[in-house]
């Protein structure tokens, strides 16, 4: 065991010396730590008329005892759920984010995976990519989100939004951070990132 965690320490501080993302924990990914709340997770909505119900699920779930559900009530821009996540600030790589989606009676705008890349302190987006719209009436389906890592990026912000009337289920959210392609570590040493680009189920705004 000693030997398995000396390992890892050293692995760890291998990739931050090459300047690669290590996959952060994310808190409370299958929202299973409490019957009432999505705890580690921040809702926000646009400004004006509360427009959205949301709640822990416990009888509809993709696995494990619980989901989050999202509904719209009133018209409005979006509903968002997030959370946030540190990275080595510079950190290179390729994001992977998915997640178990679930839609009843959702517009054609959709219920939507979306990330935003930040700077460090949080401050400024430098990006953001989204995941094809679930709508209509779609069962548990795993959407993914894969998208490189651009330069400056600190922190990440990921969730779900929903831009439509209906209701939306997140279950089972999971971020892996994978080391740059030998294409992002070429382009790195020529000083000029590569701008991101379309992955597959995404785009980029």
């Amino acid at each position: 065991m000693k030997a398995l965690s000396i390992a890892c320490l050293s692995l760890s501080l291998l990739y931050a010396s090459l300047g690669w993302a290590q996959t952060p924990k994310l808190a409370n990914p299958g929202f299973e730590e409490s019957d009432t709340k999505a705890t580690g997770w921040r809702f926000s909505q646009h400004a004006g008329v509360k427009a959205y119900v949301i709640a822990v699920d416990d009888e509809v779930k993709a696995e494990g005892k619980h989901s989050f559900r999202m509904q719209r009530t009133e018209k409005q821009v979006y509903g968002l759920l997030q959370q946030m996540v540190e990275l080595t600030p510079g950190s290179a790589g390729t994001m992977r984010l998915s997640a178990e989606m679930r839609s009843e009676k959702v517009g054609k705008d959709g219920w939507i995976l979306v990330v935003n890349f930040l700077t460090a302190l949080g401050e400024n987006i430098i990006s953001q990519v989204r995941a094809k719209p679930v709508t209509g009436d779609s069962d548990w389906e795993r959407i993914e989100l894969v998208a490189p890592i651009p330069e400056r990026t600190g922190k990440l912000s990921i969730g779900v939004m929903l831009l439509d009337e209906g209701t939306g289920w997140v279950d089972d959210v999971q971020l892996k951070i994978e080391p740059p392609t030998e294409e992002q570590e070429g382009e790195k040493k020529k000083g000029k990132e590569k701008p991101a680009q379309k992955p597959p189920q995404a785009v980029l705004f």
